[in-house]
C-alpha cells in the first residue's frame, strides 16, 4: 500500500502492475469511512466592490461548471487514468461527496504539526505504523496542549 494523494496518479500511469485506489482505511471505531483534501482557499481582495466581486464568483462558478448535463460525466476523467473502475466508481466517488465523507484536516490549525511524522515515514518498510505513531505521540502531544493553551 502507498499512502498518498489522489494527484500522485500520474507517478503510476506507465507502471506495468495493475492498481487502484482506495480511501485510507478507518479504524475499528469508526463507522464511516472520512476524506481529507488539501484546502485551496479563493480570496478576492476588499479592494474590489461587491459589484466587481459578485462578477468574479459568476465567471469562478462558470469556468467549475460541466459544459456535460450527464451527471456522470466527471468520470470519464479519473477512467482514463485510473486502471481499476472501482477506483472511479467507489473511492473518487466518495471523495467527490464532502458533505458526508468529508472531515476538516485540523492538523493545519497546530503550530509546528507536520503531519508528514507518519505519512511520509510509513513508506519505511521497517517501521510498523503502530511503532510510528507511539514514537511521535509525546511531541504531537506537546504540540496539541501547546495550541490549546493559546488564547
Amino acid at each position: 500500500m502507498w499512502c498518498n494523494t489522489m494527484s500522485s496518479h500520474s507517478e503510476l500511469l506507465n507502471m506495468a502492475d495493475d492498481w487502484g485506489f482506495v480511501l485510507f482505511p478507518r479504524g475499528p471505531n469508526v463507522s464511516v469511512f472520512r476524506t481529507y483534501t488539501l484546502e485551496a482557499l479563493q480570496v478576492i481582495p476588499s479592494k474590489y466592490s461587491r459589484e466587481e466581486a459578485e462578477k468574479f464568483i459568476y465567471a469562478y462558478k462558470l469556468w467549475f461548471t460541466p459544459v456535460d448535463n450527464d451527471p456522470e460525466a466527471w468520470k470519464d476523467w479519473y477512467y482514463a487514468r485510473f486502471r481499476d473502475a472501482r477506483s472511479v466508481d467507489e473511492s473518487i466517488t466518495m471523495l467527490r461527496d464532502q458533505r458526508r465523507y468529508g472531515q476538516l484536516s485540523y492538523h493545519m490549525y497546530v503550530p509546528g504539526l507536520v503531519h508528514g511524522d507518519i505519512g511520509w515515514k510509513i513508506f519505511d518498510a521497517d517501521v510498523e505504523a503502530a511503532r510510528l505513531v507511539e514514537s511521535i505521540a509525546p511531541a504531537w502531544q506537546a504540540l496539541l496542549d501547546d495550541a490549546n493553551a493559546m488564547k
